[in-house]
């Protein structure tokens, strides 16, 4: 008997009307803000960094100490500038930041590069710092023959370097996104090299499952990045790092 593709319970309703939101009045989509990105990943139950959004400098800190539980430093501040792809080609990202001052001055470190680059500051996204674990990328993009593809690989700055990537097909069952997952070229380095514990490979494939599941049920998502998603050796230290998902009606729709 062919084997199934597994399915996830998890809140389509609440995905559909953040994508609703972003598509309204006639809007040709884009991409989301990165607190309804992170969103989304949560309501589809991918582990993510913790993380707050603030509307304004002003706001950071309030961020930081709200919410259950509170964030943990050290922490990380990236700028919410909508033109920007890469915040680290301005300096539009602080890492490290130990204390309640370090955050503040970081902050205005990073509205100040923002401006001089000329580039529009509508926020700051605020995350603990998650050091422990290789950078994964994994991704969907829209082909006009194919529909939904998905993509694994060797993840962070070096992923256009690198290239070492793998692209699957939608519907997608347990065995082939196993296959998947492991047949990236440098998938020693996840096994574990020179006494290093091996990643949770379960991890990775339910990750990679689940954006099938939401490739499937959201075709208005018509690109989505997760880069790097830190694989660790244990499941609770795996975490979403950073996202961008853009959205747009379908041809046809």
């Amino acid at each position: 008997m062919d084997e199934e593709p597994p399915g996830f319970e998890v809140d389509d309703r609440t995905v559909a009307e953040i994508l609703d939101r972003r598509l309204e009045g006639g809007n040709d989509g884009g991409y989301l803000a990165p607190a309804d990105a992170f969103r989304v990943l949560e309501l589809y139950g991918i582990p993510v960094a913790g993380w707050r959004y603030a509307g304004s400098a002003e706001e950071v800190l309030a961020a930081a100490r709200t919410g259950e539980p509170p964030l943990t430093f050290p922490l990380v501040v990236k700028a919410h500038a909508p033109a920007v792809v890469h915040k680290s080609d301005i300096g539009a990202v602080e890492v490290g930041i130990e204390d309640e001052a370090a955050l503040a001055e970081a902050v205005a470190a990073i509205a100040h590069r923002v401006a001089e680059a000329g580039e529009r500051l509508e926020g700051f996204l605020v995350q603990e710092m998650v050091s422990e674990g290789h950078e994964t990328i994994f991704g969907i993009s829209t082909d006009p023959r194919f529909g939904p593809l998905l993509m694994f690989g060797l993840g962070g700055r070096y992923v256009e370097v690198f290239r070492d990537v793998r692209f699957g097909v939608t519907p997608m069952t347990r065995t082939e996104a196993e296959e998947m997952v492991r047949g990236i070229r440098c998938v020693k380095l996840l096994d574990g090299v020179r006494g290093e514990p091996p990643a949770d490979f379960e991890v990775l494939v339910e990750v990679l499952l689940r954006l099938a599941q939401i490739a499937v049920r959201h075709p208005r998502i018509r690109e989505l990045d997760v880069n790097p998603f830190l694989a660790a050796p244990r499941r609770n230290q795996a975490r979403a790092v950073d996202v961008r998902i853009r959205v747009a009606e379908p041809p046809g729709a």
